[in-house]
């Protein structure tokens, strides 16, 4: 069996089933859910030097905010997102292999038990914790200072001052009624 098929292998009998339980839906190779205005994404990519008796995978995540968007801030108008159109985005390897990229090296069918075994426990140590820990924007804006250039951060902090335009003004709107209130005369 060629390399590239045995990764087909490892994602049919070991990632499908560990999304599916976890609530992701699945379009090729991505897996995606939608919780609240976020969309998280895993996504398997294959190495583009595969050969008959060599492959390799690694794994992508992302979170889509939609008031946000992506890069540049373009809205994705068909789900799910690819991982480059995410507001954030890691390779699961920085997140387990000390801040290095990691791929999973497929040489033969005998691989893929132990190979599926060991991407389902990094999936679920490594890769579900941190798409939900960046469901908070600030989150993802210290994410982002300790590892720069992932995401577009102009976006999201455009977003976050339009947030705290928008409390201040009704802060101040309260406190204007308030005031205005204390002023007029007692019956």
């Amino acid at each position: 069996m060629y390399a590239s098929k045995v990764i087909d292998l490892i994602l049919a009998e070991h990632l499908v089933p560990l999304m599916k339980t976890r609530g992701f839906r699945r379009k090729g190779q991505r897996f995606w859910r939608v919780t609240g205005r976020f969309v998280e994404l895993v996504e398997l990519q294959k190495s583009a030097f595969n050969s008959k008796r060599e492959a390799a995978f690694t794994i992508n995540l992302g979170v889509y905010f939609h008031p946000v968007g992506g890069p540049g801030g373009v809205r994705v108008a068909i789900m799910p997102p690819k991982n480059y159109e995410c507001t954030i985005e890691e390779r699961i390897g920085t997140l387990f292999g000390k801040g290095l990229d990691s791929w999973w090296e497929v040489r033969g069918i005998r691989q893929a038990p132990r190979l599926g075994e060991d991407l389902c426990e990094k999936v679920l140590r490594f890769g579900l914790p941190w798409l939900e820990s960046m469901h908070d924007l600030r989150a993802m804006l210290r994410y982002d200072r300790e590892h720069p250039g992932l995401f577009a951060k102009r976006e999201v902090r455009k977003y976050l001052k339009k947030i705290r335009e928008s409390s201040n003004a009704s802060k101040t709107r309260r406190r204007r009624s308030r005031n205005k209130a204390s002023v007029l005369p007692k019956c």
